[in-house]
Parts: C-alpha cells; structure tokens; sequence
C-alpha cells in the first residue's frame, strides 16, 4: 500500500503528506483521492451552493490526512488538534456512505508540524506518521512518529526515530520501501525509511548554494511528482534570494541523488502541480502573492518549464498557497486558491490549455485555515474541499451550482 499524494502533488507517487510551515498558519492536507465517504447532508452554503458537512474539533484542526485507512471503500480522516506544545491530540473521523463519524481524540507525544500517510512498516496496511516537536525532548528535539494501522480501525506507535522530520512521503531512492523529503536550513536531504516504522538518520542531499535559502529552512511548501519521467520522483521546492521567493524543480535521479534546476518555474508559494494543458506532461503553478494572480509553468516531461503566457486570472487578496482538482466534472485540471488577506477561496477552472476562467469565491464559514485539501470524499467523479477551521474540519462537496 503506497499511498496517494498530498494537496498540490500528483496522485499516486508514492505516499501522502502535508506541513506546516514554522512561521505560517497554512499547510495541505494528505488525501489519496479516493471517495465514498460523505453525504453533504449538513447544510447549504449561501455563496457557493456546494453542500457542506462539518466534522467537530473543539480544539481545531491543525492539520489532516484523508486515506481509507479501513478498506472499506470510503475516504477517512486522521484529525490533528491545533497545538503549540507537545503533547497534542488526535482523532479520526471513520467514513461511510452515511458521512463520517465523530472523532475519538488520543494524546500523541509530537505535535504534526508534518503529517503523512503510507505502508511504513510493510504490513499491508495504511499507517500515519507524524514530525514534530516532541513532549519530554530536551533542547527542542524533534522526531518522527509513525502509527502503525491495522487495517481494522486501531492505531499504535509503531516506531520513534529521533531528529527524524519531514515535507513528504515518496521513494526517493528505488528500494520499495517509503522515505521522507526533508528540508533543513539552507539544504534539502533524505530521511530514509527501514520498513518497520522507523527511519535512518537524515543524509543531506543537495545543499543550497549561498545566494539562495530554504523557504523559513522548514521546506514545507513542497510538492513531489516525477517531472522528468524517468520514473524516480523528483520535487518543486520554493528558494529565497534577496527576500524574493521562487520555486524551483529539484531532479532526483534513481538512486536519490539531487541536482537543482536553475530555472525558475513560479513566484513563492505552495507549488500546485496537474496536468494543466492536457498533453499528459505535469505542470506546476503557484500564486502571486503580490498581484494576487495564479501562475503556470507547463512541463515537457524533461523537467524543463515554460511559462503560460498572458494574464492569468485574479484571486482574492493575498493568496498563500493552493491545491489542485476536478471542480466542475469536465474531465480537466481546475485550481483553488487560498487567500490570507480576503479570508477566503478562490476557484480557478482549468481550460484544459494551462489558462483558466475568471475565480469564482468560497468564503468559508470561519475567518482563517490552518489547512487545506482537495479530494473526491464521496465518489461522484467531482472533487470536493476539505478546509480546516478553529473548530473542525468543513467538506465542501462539488459539484457546486455557483462554480
């Protein structure tokens, strides 16, 4: 069991996981765009149209990831309580054709600063694992914890690794046995798994060279997909130089060593990644967060990019990060955007050539997100969006008749 990806990555590399930057309020939420859990029954959003469920955390939810853990055919959610200190709490909302079950909350002893899913202890069934700071860790130690599924709706701490973190889950160097992406200030490595839940020590791969940094040298903006098609994953990762962001495409050949592209491929922000003009290579997009305007680079399946040209859309104001989709059913790459300054959500729906049609806007029930995702919970071929709030976690289920 491999896992799918998380939102802004390709479906089906290898494992899904979100982060949490150290200085921001926003990740993406881990799904593996599977469906059958849900029913929108909850209520009608006024603006939107969509029909909406809300899943209760009186804590919040700081984080999540949507995988059918259970193998019954419907989408789950793992639920990570909004806390700044270790221990934190954590629930999972069971999915059914009837909707999702009220969380039952656990104490773990990291808090999910990066949260992810995957077959990490080679059993057959889906796991968790979770980086963070940990309670009790001397000198702010952070570790990664994986939480072994039996597949039967129970979860137990399968393994510890010490300094172990994380911006992703793939197999990054062809054993067959799932790995973490993993930035460090000024330098992006491996923290390779042993298959039975615990993980090496990190190796640095490709240090940064000095007129570039990592994004608040945490990595979280990241997105995996395999770029240049030779069937190793590789990974768009945002750089800083002189305080101006851009995200860059970091090749990983088979036996996971790095190598940077030096071309640019988008302004600062989580990197989106779809097949946006339809010609089965993957594309990357990002968001201006100065004009307020989503940005696509269109892949060759070289790893090379060239950029969209012309006026993309606008958003709401400030757009930080987004995600990618099949918001309407037709078949084609849609965005959403998710917008610091305005508090809200811009959609963005593909055309199918790397352009899109003018945004159309979601304001959520509650101002502010910690996270955000993008999944087909209940199995009708339309995505829908799964936004985390100081209270819960909301579904917005598409197709919605105002998009």
């Amino acid at each position: 069991m491999n896992g799918g990806a998380s939102a802004g990555e390709n479906a089906g590399v290898g494992g899904g996981g979100s982060g949490a930057g150290a200085n921001t309020d926003a990740m993406g939420g881990a799904t593996d765009g599977g469906g059958g859990s849900g029913n929108g029954s909850g209520t009608i959003d006024p603006i939107s149209g969509c029909r909406v469920d809300h899943i209760e955390a009186a804590e919040g939810v700081h984080a999540f990831v949507a995988h059918d853990f259970d193998a019954d055919g419907a989408l789950d959610l793992a639920l990570f309580a909004y806390s700044l200190t270790a221990p934190a709490d954590y629930g999972v909302a069971w999915g059914s054709k009837a909707g999702f079950s009220a969380p039952v909350w656990s104490e773990l002893e990291v808090v999910a600063e990066f949260a992810g899913y995957g077959d990490f202890d080679a059993d057959g069934h889906g796991d968790l694992v979770i980086a963070g700071p940990r309670s009790g860790g001397e000198n702010n130690e952070t570790g990664a914890l994986v939480l072994g599924g039996d597949g039967a709706r129970t979860f137990a701490p399968a393994g510890y690794t010490y300094r172990g973190v994380g911006s992703a889950v793939g197999d990054f160097d062809g054993d067959g046995i799932l790995d973490l992406f993993t930035a460090q200030t000024g330098a992006f490595g491996i923290t390779k798994g042993v298959g039975d839940g615990t993980f090496e020590t990190y190796v640095t791969k490709y240090e940064v060279p000095s007129h570039l940094s990592t994004d608040g040298g945490n990595g979280s903006f990241v997105a995996i997909a395999d770029f240049d098609e030779n069937g190793s994953l590789d990974a768009a990762v945002p750089l800083l130089s002189n305080t101006l962001g851009a995200l860059h495409v970091l090749l990983i050949d088979e036996s996971g060593e790095f190598s940077l592209s030096d071309q640019k491929v988008a302004d600062i922000g989580r990197p989106v990644v779809a097949d946006f003009n339809d010609d089965g290579h993957l594309d990357v997009a990002g968001t201006s967060y100065q004009d307020n305007r989503a940005q696509v680079w269109l892949g060759d399946g070289t790893g090379a990019f060239e950029a969209v040209q012309g006026v993309l859309p606008s958003t709401g104001d400030a757009p930080s990060y987004g995600a990618s989709g099949d918001f309407d059913g037709d078949g084609l790459a849609d965005m959403l955007t998710k917008n610091y300054d305005s508090k809200d959500m811009s959609v963005l729906l593909g055309n199918g050539d790397g352009t899109f049609q003018p945004e159309r806007r979601i304001t959520p029930r509650l101002d502010g997100v910690f996270d955000l995702g993008v999944a087909d919970v209940d199995g009708d071929g339309v995505d829908d969006i799964l936004y985390a709030t100081l209270d819960g976690l909301d579904v917005y289920y598409g197709p919605c008749p105002s998009l």
